[in-house]
């Protein structure tokens, strides 16, 4: 399924990518459970639950919720 999403999602979706134009910005390699709950959360298979992020953006959203970093 992440493959698929990535397929049609291919540009990483973070606040910080989003405000660079789309020629220049990231390429999404990973896909993040927004609720931050991922495989556990009750929404894991839902992909409205779902965002595209470059390996950058969603190792920092991780620390973020993980460690309060």
């Amino acid at each position: 399924m992440a493959k698929a999403y990535l397929r049609e999602h291919q540009l990483c979706a973070s606040e910080e990518c989003s405000a660079i134009p789309a020629p220049l910005r990231p390429a999404a390699t990973e896909v993040d459970h927004i609720d931050a709950l991922g495989l556990q959360g009750p929404r894991w298979d839902d992909p409205t639950n779902w965002q595209s992020l470059c390996h950058s953006c969603h190792s920092a959203k991780t620390a973020r919720e993980s460690f309060g970093r």
